[in-house]
C-alpha cells in the first residue's frame, strides 16, 4: 500500500477542569504540565489527511483549506513531529508526503492539530504495517504524550471519553444527555484566538487571585478567557437567549459549542448570529458518538 487517506475529527470538552499547580510530566521531558479531568467528545468536523509514500526519503507537509492560513508545514506542525517521532522510534527512514486539508479552526480548542497528528499515526500504521507492529502500546502511548495531552485521545478509538492525568488515562463513558439534543453548534468570534501557552498562562493568573471562581464552571478556561475577551461572554449569553439549552466553550478555546433541542431554534440562531462570527458550524447530534 502506498496511499492512505484518513479523516481527522475535531471534538468538544463537555467538561474541563484543570489542576493547580503545573507538576514535572514523564512524558515531556519533565516540562511542566497541569493534570485534567476532561469528558471529550469526537465530533463530525473534519480534517482530510493524505499520505503518500515517496522515494525521496524525507517527509513533506502541505497544508491547504479554508483554515490553512498561519499553519506551518515544517517541524512546528504536530503532523510533521508525529511522522519524525514514528520514524525515530521504529528505527528506519522512509519518504511520505503528508496532506491536510484544514477544515478545523487552529487556536479554537476543537483539537485540529492533536487530531492530524494521531491521524498520521495511525495512517503511518497503515502504510508501514511491519514497522508499526514492532512498536508495544507503551511504545505509541510514548509517542502520543510526547505530541501532547489530547493526542493519545484522538489516537484512540473511542469517540467519547473521560480523560485525565496528563492525558494518558482514557476511560470509555456512554455519550447520553437528557434531555437529549438534536443539534449542535460551533461558533468563533473573528479577531479573537487563543493559543494553548497563551490560555494556559492565563488560567495560572486567573487562579491565584480567585480560586474560587472556578467552582462555577464546568471548563476552566472559561474564567480567564471570558474575562479577556467579554464579546466572547456576549456570544455565549446571546446562544442561550436563541435557545440553546447549554453553552460552553471548548478546551483552551477560543471556540463555543451549543446544544439545541429545538431544530427551528438552532436554524434561528444561525440567522441571527451567523455573520457576526468568523466560524459557524451546525452538526446534527445523531451524527456524533456513533
Amino acid at each position: 500500500m502506498d496511499l492512505w487517506k484518513f479523516q481527522a475529527p475535531a471534538k468538544i470538552n463537555l467538561t474541563l477542569e484543570v489542576e493547580m499547580p503545573a507538576l514535572p510530566s514523564v512524558f515531556s521531558g519533565n516540562e511542566l504540565r497541569h493534570r485534567i479531568q476532561s469528558e471529550i467528545l469526537k465530533i463530525s468536523l473534519y480534517d482530510e489527511l493524505r499520505l503518500e509514500k515517496t522515494v525521496a526519503k524525507k517527509i513533506t507537509l502541505k497544508i491547504s483549506g479554508p483554515w490553512a492560513k498561519g499553519i506551518p508545514n515544517n517541524r512546528e506542525n504536530l503532523a510533521f513531529q508525529a511522522a519524525e517521532r514514528f520514524f525515530i522510534r521504529t528505527g528506519f527512514s522512509a519518504g511520505v508526503r503528508i496532506d491536510i486539508t484544514k477544515n478545523i479552526p487552529a487556536r479554537s480548542g476543537l483539537g485540529g492539530g492533536s487530531s492530524d497528528a494521531a491521524g498520521v499515526l495511525r495512517s503511518l500504521a497503515k502504510l508501514f504495517p511491519e514497522k508499526a507492529g514492532m512498536l508495544s502500546a507503551e511504545d505509541w502511548q510514548g509517542i502520543c504524550m510526547g505530541l501532547g495531552s489530547d493526542v493519545p485521545f484522538f489516537f484512540s478509538p473511542l469517540s467519547y471519553a473521560v480523560v485525565s492525568g496528563f492525558g494518558e488515562v482514557i476511560r470509555k463513558k456512554e455519550f447520553s444527555l437528557s434531555p437529549q439534543p438534536i443539534g449542535l453548534v460551533l461558533a468563533m468570534l473573528p479577531r479573537i484566538s487563543a493559543s494553548t501557552a497563551w490560555s494556559y498562562a492565563a488560567l495560572d493568573r486567573a487562579f491565584s487571585k480567585s480560586p474560587e471562581r472556578f467552582k462555577q464552571v464546568s471548563n476552566h478556561f472559561e474564567i480567564p478567557l471570558f474575562d479577556h475577551f467579554p464579546d466572547l461572554r456576549h456570544l455565549r449569553d446571546a446562544l442561550m437567549g436563541r435557545g440553546a439549552s447549554y453553552v460552553s466553550l471548548t478546551g483552551s478555546g477560543a471556540a463555543l459549542f451549543a446544544f439545541f433541542e429545538d431544530r427551528k431554534e438552532m436554524k434561528s440562531a444561525t440567522t441571527a448570529l451567523r455573520e457576526t462570527c468568523a466560524f459557524w458550524q451546525e452538526l446534527r447530534l445523531s451524527d456524533e458518538a456513533a
